[in-house]
């Protein structure tokens, strides 16, 4: 802006430059003052209290009852300890689980009962399979009642309640001879996938169906399949058994399947099927039934020959467009030594197994 004497007059005089800054230059404000930050202390303080959430919320109700009238650090604050918060929420969760599922060892069973599978050291004769002819399901259900097991990890299960955190699935007999009990189930039922679980159980809890308790040493478990095998040692008796076994390659699709379980804590359901298909995958897909509780159960087919180990379903909760899919784990992995982790003499055990296939068909209700 400049003056200009224009015919004796003076004129004022400004420039394009000068408008534009009057538009744009407002008045400068001056920069907002910096929000207050937490001071040392309470982050040290906070983070010190993270694992003792009781101690932490006085904490917080402490400092927000001191900032109530004061906006500048209000939001600082704020911001650490709800972060503060929700850690230790998760960490004291997580601390609850923990002690949940590893607060008490297993106890022995109710009522103290004598242990021993005395159902099976007395039995005059354990069914001769497979038979000549196809049997009913009536029949499948008779021949196969000293066959089937439940097993529990859990020692402390009172049998007749169902449902709860107790874990709970099948087992079916492989072998007896004169020193024992060669038992089939899945690995997951030995090992329950509970969070935090202290390893695995190198020892579950085998009942039989007339009533028999008895502690079954895990002795196997297989590397890649979700297989099991359990040993009961012999008390009496000499009665043996040999469970017969269908090759994978032989199990045909569209053949009767009979399964036996504990599905929902119902001890010793028979359901019954098809075999839907047979992949290469080491898996027999069923149509019959199964839910919880059928893990580590026998699939038979209608001549008494152990096909597959019920390992899942497909749950609808979780994928509601599956409609009865349920599947078994290859049964002739126990007709090779190959692919297992053995202890407690396991090799030895099912060594014994195959040898008694090789040599013929043992022999049934012999003392």
């Amino acid at each position: 802006m400049s003056d200009e004497q224009v015919g004796g007059a003076q004129r004022l005089v400004i420039t394009a430059g000068e408008i534009e800054r009057l538009n744009t230059g407002a008045t400068p404000q001056p920069p907002p003052a910096p929000a207050s930050g937490v001071p040392w202390w309470g982050i040290t303080i906070g983070l010190a209290l993270v694992l003792c959430l009781p101690l932490l919320c006085v904490f917080a109700g402490a400092i927000r009852l001191s900032l109530r009238r004061r906006d500048g650090p209000q939001r600082a604050w704020t911001a650490l300890l709800c972060t503060l918060l929700i850690c230790s929420g998760l960490l004291t969760s997580v601390a609850g689980v923990y002690s949940w599922f590893l607060k008490a060892p297993p106890r022995q069973p109710a009522g103290q009962l004598p242990l021993g599978l005395v159902s099976h050291d007395l039995a005059d004769t354990f069914p001769a399979l497979p038979t000549a002819t196809p049997m009913t399901p009536v029949e499948i259900a008779a021949r196969t009642k000293l066959l089937v097991f439940i097993v529990t990890p859990d020692p402390a299960i009172a049998l007749g309640e169902s449902g709860g955190a107790t874990a709970l699935g099948a087992a079916v007999l492989l072998m007896a001879d004169d020193s024992g009990y060669l038992l089939a189930t899945n690995r997951h039922v030995t090992d329950p996938p509970f969070l935090f679980r202290k390893g695995a159980n190198d020892r579950v809890l085998a009942i039989s169906s007339e009533g028999s308790y008895a502690y079954a040493d895990v002795v196997a478990r297989h590397q890649k399949l979700d297989l099991a095998l359990l040993w009961v040692s012999r008390r009496n008796g000499h009665t043996n058994f040999r469970q017969p076994i269908t090759p994978y390659s032989k199990v045909a699709v569209g053949s009767p399947v009979f399964v036996i379980g504990h599905p929902q804590g119902l001890f010793f359901t028979l359901s019954s099927g098809l075999v839907s298909r047979v992949g290469g995958d080491d898996i027999v897909q069923l149509s019959a039934p199964i839910s919880p509780g059928n893990s580590g159960g026998p699939a038979y087919d209608s001549l008494g020959n152990l096909i597959g180990v019920v390992t899942f379903t497909v749950d609808k909760q979780s994928n509601p467009n599956a409609e009865n899919l349920n599947f078994a784990t290859r049964a002739d992995a126990f007709l090779s030594e190959a692919g297992w982790n053995f202890r407690e003499g396991g090799k030895a055990k099912l060594k014994k197994f195959l040898e008694s296939s090789l040599g013929g068909q043992p022999s049934y209700g012999v003392h």
